[in-house]
């Protein structure tokens, strides 16, 4: 039912999981109850309700001075993937351009962002400069947010 984009094997992973959609917008085999299951199963805060079901969603949270960032990342990507919702999950931008900046990377994260229907706000988000900077850009481009 979902189709991977980017290397779905090696040491990058894959950096957008995606689904096939409807005209509609609206993912195949997509329903309200997905986005029920993830409310109440992580305790995520939603707002502005009524978006489609399936979303394209940033993940965002402290990945700098974290030994167990890449984990955490991967643990909401699978429940929200499980959900049939596109994941893009930043922690993956630097496997597969190892020699950027911070500087890069974070216009590269927020041109990912800029893509997406939703922000995903980690556990901990707060005490990171780059997730606060995410998370006020997704307020000006009024994307959904939600929270851990």
């Amino acid at each position: 039912m979902n189709e991977d984009i980017g290397k779905s094997n090696g040491k990058y992973g894959i950096l957008f999981r995606t689904h096939r959609r409807r005209s509609n917008g609206q993912c195949i085999g997509s329903s309200s109850d997905h986005r029920d299951s993830v409310r109440n199963h992580h305790d995520v805060e939603w707002h502005h309700a009524g978006r489609a079901d399936c979303m394209r969603v940033y993940l965002s949270g402290p990945i700098t001075g974290r030994d167990d960032y890449r984990e955490r990342f991967a643990t909401i990507e699978h429940y929200l993937t499980e959900l049939e919702h596109e994941v893009v999950n930043p922690t993956k931008v630097s496997d597969a351009f190892p020699d950027l900046s911070y500087g890069e990377y974070m216009k590269l994260d927020l041109t990912l962002l800029e893509m997406c229907d939703a922000i995903y706000m980690l556990e901990d988000w707060e005490q990171s400069a780059g997730a606060q900077l995410e998370f006020h850009y997704a307020k000006v481009w009024k994307k959904q947010i939600l929270r851990y």
